[in-house]
């Protein structure tokens, strides 16, 4: 939104020559010389605009609280004693699975297809949605805290949700 569109489209003249009856008198207008990408978003504004209003140090406060709630995510898991918390957390992700009964092929098969299904019990309550990888062949199911929303209560309610559904499969 402009108060002053010519200064805007002067700003941005010299567009491709197949624009040019774009704007004419009577016609639709030209928004294209309105913002300087034509069809592309700008997308290096999502990033610089918060940057410039909040700072970098809001951002590096930002990234620390998710960094920790994936460490408590990792630290509550690695405490239930049907799942396996195969690595610490390098940024925002923490990872688990079921843990096998022996270490035998057919048991890591056996634990990856509860995997499978506990992800789908997880993701079917609609509060959290978790996504899978392979790690070490084996099937992972990975919590990543990627939204700035995202605070200790979900993160609880996460854990609660997880928890239980990995009891209920040990007690069916």
């Amino acid at each position: 939104m402009v108060r002053d569109t010519a200064a805007l489209r002067a700003a941005h003249d010299g567009t491709g020559s197949y624009l040019q009856e774009m704007g004419a008198e009577g016609s639709v207008p030209d928004s294209a010389h309105l913002r300087p990408e034509l069809t592309h978003e700008i997308r290096g504004l999502r990033a610089w605009l918060p940057l410039y209003l909040h700072g970098v140090g809001a951002f590096r406060k930002a990234l620390d609280e998710k960094r920790d709630l994936a460490e408590h995510v990792h630290d509550t898991l690695s405490g239930v004693a049907e799942l396996e918390v195969p690595q610490r957390p390098d940024l925002s992700a923490a990872i688990f699975r079921f843990r096998p009964a022996d270490g035998s092929r057919a048991a890591a098969e056996r634990a990856d297809e509860t995997s499978r299904r506990l992800l789908q019990r997880i993701n079917s309550h609609r509060r959290i949605v978790l996504s899978s990888m392979a790690v070490d062949n084996r099937h992972t199911l990975r919590l990543c805290v990627v939204s700035h929303r995202t605070h200790h209560g979900r993160i609880t309610e996460a854990l609660k949700i997880i928890i239980a559904e990995t009891k209920r499969h040990t007690a069916a």
